[in-house]
């Protein structure tokens, strides 16, 4: 018996991809490795696998609030003093505007089939991550356009400290 399980990329958009490499014949597999390399794939990884920080109950991607002129307890004082609730502290910090992420890749930005690819992508991954780091806790992902009053779409996580319900 073979039984294929699809992976979280539909391998028939290839047409997504560099127009200037011929690939019809390439999986996306291969694709990704001949344009990319060994450094570029590691450090994508880390992208899809970031260090999550835990300050006080708040969880945080920690470059996120690293890449900015505080330090991380300055920071999450900062966001306590403009937002009331911990919900509010994640949402706004773990915020990804994509335009920002690819400020170099502007071609690719108006395609909201591929940006919402990518996203996807990233919450697979991070929600994985997150469980694997914080098993107990349960985070929910939003996207949207102009989220937290960063323009374009965007995409961000926090902790659904609301008490979970099974429903069977």
């Amino acid at each position: 018996m073979v039984e294929i399980k699809d992976g979280i990329i539909d391998d028939n958009k290839k047409e997504y991809f560099n127009k200037n490499v011929k690939i019809d014949t390439a999986s996306i597999f291969e694709y990704a490795i001949w344009e990319n390399g060994l450094s570029k794939i590691i450090s994508v990884a880390y992208l899809f696998a970031p260090k999550f920080v835990q300050i006080d109950e708040c969880i945080f991607v920690h470059d996120l609030i690293v890449n900015n002129d505080y330090e991380e307890i300055d920071f999450i004082d900062d966001l306590r003093a403009r937002f009331k609730t911990k919900k509010l502290i994640e949402q706004y910090a773990n915020c990804v505007c994509i335009g920002d992420m690819f400020i170099n890749d502007q071609e690719y930005l108006d395609d909201m089939n591929l940006v919402n690819m990518f996203i996807d992508c990233v919450i697979y991954f991070w929600t994985n991550r997150l469980k694997e780091v914080f098993p107990k806790r349960k985070f929910i992902f939003e996207r949207g356009l102009d989220l937290n009053g960063d323009l374009g779409m965007c995409f961000t996580f926090y902790e659904n400290t609301e008490p979970f319900i099974d429903i069977k």
